[in-house]
């Protein structure tokens, strides 16, 4: 009887625990995120391309390793994310965002444009990213 009682107090402990304190943590976790992110996005810089807040990059003061400035970079990405929703799509999607910020990245670290050999293959619903309504 008294190993029921105490399984059964741990779950009524465990329980009450997540339902009071799990719900405000979460807030709190994520207004604190929210508030990291926004003093990230003060200080990112757009070496290149400027289209997207996500495509922004963070300086580095004094990194430990430098790229090869006179080696050509081939970067080949995969565009498969669909816009949201068909209401959303004439916003810049966020698979694109993240393809502007490694283009951006490689910029920053002195990488020359010219040294930057891109591909991005748009497949599936990421077309509609792409395309309007008359294609």
């Amino acid at each position: 009887m008294r190993p029921r009682l105490l399984f059964i107090l741990c779950i009524l402990i465990a329980t009450n625990g997540f339902t009071q304190s799990g719900t405000a943590d979460s807030a709190s976790l994520a207004r604190r995120d929210s508030l990291r992110m926004a003093k990230m996005l003060e200080s990112a810089v757009y070496p290149l391309i400027k289209g997207a807040k996500m495509a922004g990059v963070i300086p580095v003061n004094d990194p430990e390793e430098l790229p090869d400035t006179k080696q050509v970079y081939k970067l080949l990405m995969n565009f498969t994310q669909p816009a949201t929703s068909p209401s959303k799509s004439k916003e810049l999607n966020g698979a694109l965002a993240e393809v502007a910020r490694i283009i951006n990245l490689h910029i920053a670290a002195g990488i020359p444009k010219s040294k930057l050999d891109v591909v991005v293959i748009a497949h599936g619903p990421a077309l509609f990213s792409l395309l309007d309504e008359e294609h």
